[in-house]
C-alpha cells in the first residue's frame, strides 16, 4: 500500500514539475494573443465576397479590398503587441497561468498550461 502511495505521489510530483517548466510566460502569451486578435479582426472586417465570378467587377474589387485589409492587419503585429501588453493581466498559479486581456469591446481569457493556450471564452 505504501509503495503505491509513493509511486502515485512520484508521478503527481513529476507531472507538477513538468507543468512548472512548461507554464508559458507573458511574452509567449502576447505572441499568441496578437495572432489570435489579428485573426478575429480579420474575420470581422476583412470579409471577401461570396461571388467568385471573375467577370463580377464589384465582387473582384471587394475581394481585393478584403485581401488588402488582411495584409494591413498582418503588417501591424508589433503595434497589436504594443497595445495589448499593458492591457494583459497574468494570474500565475506556478503550474499554469490565466491571462486576461481587455480590449475595447472584448475581454479575452486564456488558460496557459503545458506550453499551450486554451481560450476560455
Amino acid at each position: 500500500m505504501r509503495r503505491k502511495l509513493v509511486a502515485v505521489l512520484g508521478v503527481v510530483g513529476a507531472i507538477a514539475l513538468v507543468m512548472v517548466f512548461t507554464n508559458p510566460n507573458k511574452e509567449k502569451y502576447i505572441d499568441y494573443a496578437s495572432v489570435k486578435m489579428a485573426t478575429d479582426i480579420q474575420n470581422q472586417l476583412c470579409k471577401p465576397t461570396e461571388n467568385k465570378n471573375p467577370k463580377d467587377l464589384l465582387g473582384n474589387i471587394k475581394n481585393l479590398a478584403a485581401d488588402l485589409c488582411k495584409l494591413g492587419i498582418d503588417s501591424q503585429d508589433a503595434l497589436v503587441k504594443k497595445l495589448i501588453t499593458p492591457r494583459t493581466q497574468q494570474q500565475n498559479m506556478v503550474i499554469f497561468s490565466i491571462y486576461t486581456t481587455e480590449v475595447p469591446g472584448r475581454t479575452y481569457k486564456t488558460l496557459a498550461i503545458f506550453g499551450n493556450f486554451i481560450g476560455l471564452n
